[in-house]
């Protein structure tokens, strides 16, 4: 009988001892949590806990994202890897570490995940209209037509565009500072286009610099404003007296696109 009576005081001594409140002649008083409150899109942090107390108690926590997007490298420990997700906008996010040894005793972090770069956000496929004006002397002659086209991240500052009619290389454009675009200037191969003349196309104003500018939204539309020059070079037909002939001819494109 008094050894069935020692396995129940065991027993019941264990049951106590396993359970989430503290243990026996242990208090805990607090818990803290430590690391990086600013993280980039899709970057990581370290958060590391300290729980303070008295007695002998455990110094794990339990870990669980409150509010905001991401993940957690681990439910419970004493510090946590968090993967902040692709961010589209800045974003809040809280995070609770709460004792394993008493969980009455618990604690959130707030952290602020950045927005991605606007190189990042442009990246993907336009598809929209190209409503244009081509100058030839004094006549303008309008139209409109359906463009496709593909944006590229280069840096956190840069894109590339594939598709702008009469280039078949990427044309390249700055994403300024208040996340307006400008293009950078870019002249297309020399063709032969008979035996006297020869052209090409580019973009710039050898003038006064101006290339074509942009602006886009978090609704994913794209809007571009350029300008295309064909430029075609004369020699005299057959060989003839006079002087080489220089003809331009400016289109202006205003791209409208949604992204897809």
């Amino acid at each position: 009988m008094r050894s069935l009576r020692l396995v129940l005081l065991l027993a019941v001594f264990s049951m106590t001892a396993c359970g989430d409140g503290p243990q026996t002649g242990a208090t805990v008083t607090d818990v803290a949590v430590s690391g990086e409150s600013l993280v980039a899109s899709e970057g990581t942090l370290v958060l590391t806990a300290s729980v303070s107390g008295t007695g002998t108690y455990s110094s794990e926590v339990r870990w669980s994202i409150l509010s905001g997007e991401g993940s957690l490298s681990a439910t419970t420990g004493e510090s946590v890897v968090y993967t902040a997700p692709f961010a589209r906008q800045e974003m809040e996010v809280t995070v609770q570490a709460a004792s394993v040894a008493d969980a009455s005793k618990s604690t959130v972090f707030t952290l602020t995940v950045k927005r991605a770069p606007a190189t990042a956000l442009l990246a993907g496929t336009y598809v929209g209209e190209d409503a244009y004006e081509t100058t030839s002397g004094t006549t303008t002659t309008p139209g409109t037509s359906s463009l496709t086209l593909t944006v590229e991240a280069v840096s956190d500052t840069q894109i590339r565009i594939h598709g702008i009619p009469q280039f078949t290389e990427w044309v390249v454009v700055d994403v300024l500072a208040d996340d307006s675009l400008r293009f950078q200037p870019i002249t297309g191969p020399t063709s032969v286009h008979d035996k006297y003349c020869s052209r090409h196309y580019f973009i710039g104003d050898e003038v006064t610099g101006e290339t074509g500018t942009g602006s886009w939204d978090a609704g994913q539309h794209l809007t571009l404003d350029w300008t295309t020059v064909l430029y075609q070079g004369c020699y005299p037909v057959g060989g003839q007296p006079g002087p080489y002939r220089e003809y331009y001819t400016p289109t202006h494109n205003v791209f409208t696109g949604t992204k897809q």
